[in-house]
Order: C-alpha cells, then sequence, then structure tokens
C-alpha cells in the first residue's frame, strides 16, 4: 500500500504448510519485491516448510529459494502436507517483517 493505493501484492494457494504462489503484479517500480518480503516473513512466522515460486531469480535466491530435483520437491512437499502452518492474517505484515529481516542479518553472520 501507499497510502490508500494498492501497488503491488501477489497471490497463492496455500495447503497445510505449503504455499503455492501464483502470480505477482506491481504498479511501482520493485514494490512487488517489497510485497515478497512481506510473504516470506509471514511464511516463516507461519512455520511454513515449502514455497513453489515456480521459478529461480536473484531475488528469491537472496531469501533462500533455491531449485531443487523432482524427487526433493515430492519429500518437502510430503513434509508440509503433514504439518500445520498458519498464515496469521489478524497480524499486520508489517509487525512482521523487522523480525525476518533481522533473523536474515543474524543467518549471514
Amino acid at each position: 500500500m501507499l497510502g490508500d493505493a494498492l501497488v503491488a501484492g501477489l497471490y497463492g494457494v496455500a495447503l497445510r504448510a505449503a504455499l503455492f504462489g501464483e502470480s505477482m503484479f506491481t504498479r511501482k517500480s520493485d514494490a512487488s519485491k517489497i510485497a515478497l518480503v512481506h510473504l516470506m516473513a509471514r511464511l516463516r512466522h507461519g512455520r511454513f516448510l515449502l514455497l513453489d515460486a515456480q521459478f529461480s531469480n536473484d531475488h528469491l535466491q537472496q531469501f533462500g529459494i533455491t531449485e531443487i530435483d523432482r524427487a526433493d520437491f515430492q519429500g518437502k512437499l510430503a513434509d508440509a502436507l503433514f504439518t500445520e502452518a498458519d498464515l496469521a492474517l489478524e497480524i499486520p505484515s508489517a509487525q512482521l517483517v523487522i523480525p525476518f529481516l533481522n533473523s536474515l542479518t543474524n543467518q549471514a553472520s
């Protein structure tokens, strides 16, 4: 959001602890990257195990996205489908972003 205007977003389908990203949009340059940071913070907070982004790029890789082969994907998917997760939509995503970014900084140290 920029003021009251929606400037970027994404959607996907969540099945237990797996989220399958389907589409992103942006109306301002790089705003979809900010939306992705908010999503990653929410997934981490909610104990999601798998984000299927359908493709890989530098931006996704800085958050730990890696390409995996079919057998690995099927194993991770099986684990995710047997695990509870919660998008915690009652928590504003802005509240989740700073702890998420701090965790990335701590991992890099």
